[in-house]
């Protein structure tokens, strides 16, 4: 707040306040790196006024704890740096950018009734993520996989928002928080559709947050059975409320 009033007064030739602006960012940097220290359970990695570019952040691996250490390119590193398992970008996890925040949604099934859903996974298409779905022979006399490693294939539709069968887009339009509703969750989605991740509503949250939400709920049946075919899709709860969540049938 004091550092966005120097800027006013500088604006209106009130004064520089260069000086004044730089020891704050100095005198916060240092509070910060000392919370962080002494705090045990601090699981979010800090940016100090956007000014401190983030070099390493080493997650931790069969552990309470979320980062081993944080390592920063002006030399500053939080936790003790070690030899640390590289996590890529796009393969063990994903990153939401302006201009890369699209999730496709589809049907994905077997043509084949001797071949059942034994995996999933997500891809990265272009500027979206798109959903494919590992099918492996099944013997249903015998119960098992019939030679997995040579009867499996993997199985997405590729069609993208510029191909020739051109994907649809889903408008959210206005979007409030899902988790405020206590209406019933009901698909609206169909195949080759996709959705953008954007903010929520700003007469209604101040796009404070990200939509459409993620159910992580379990998806399973009961009793367990061989599964026919898996599809993504968003669910709505009337116009104002999105999830986007998976869906099973059996054979």
């Amino acid at each position: 707040m004091m550092e966005f009033s120097w800027m006013l007064l500088k604006l209106k030739g009130k004064g520089n306040f260069t000086q004044e602006a730089e020891l704050m960012r100095n005198d916060y940097e240092s509070v910060l790196r000392k919370l962080y220290a002494s705090c045990e359970l601090c699981n979010v990695p800090i940016a100090l006024f956007g000014v401190v570019t983030l070099r390493n952040m080493c997650w931790a691996r069969n552990s309470v704890r979320r980062y081993e250490f944080i390592e920063y390119e002006n030399g500053v590193t939080l936790g003790k740096a070690t030899e640390c398992p590289r996590i890529h970008n796009n393969r063990d996890y994903y990153t939401l950018t302006y201009g890369a925040r699209s999730i496709d949604l589809d049907d994905v099934h077997t043509d084949d009734n001797a071949f059942v859903v034994t995996g999933v996974r997500f891809r990265v298409v272009g500027a979206h993520l798109n959903l494919e779905a590992r099918l492996s022979e099944f013997s249903f006399e015998t119960g098992q996989l019939v030679d997995p490693k040579e009867n499996s294939y993997w199985k997405s539709n590729d069609n993208t928002d510029v191909s020739g069968d051109k994907r649809a887009k889903i408008e959210l339009k206005d979007p409030d928080l899902p988790t405020r509703t206590i209406a019933k969750s009901v698909p609206d989605s169909r195949h080759n559709q996709y959705l953008e991740f954007s903010a929520s509503s700003f007469s209604k949250d101040a796009s404070q947050s990200t939509v459409p939400f993620i159910d992580i709920q379990d998806v399973v049946s009961k009793p367990s059975v061989a599964i026919g075919w898996s599809w993504y899709l968003s669910q709505r709860q009337t116009w104002l409320w999105w999830f986007y969540s998976a869906q099973i049938n059996d054979l």
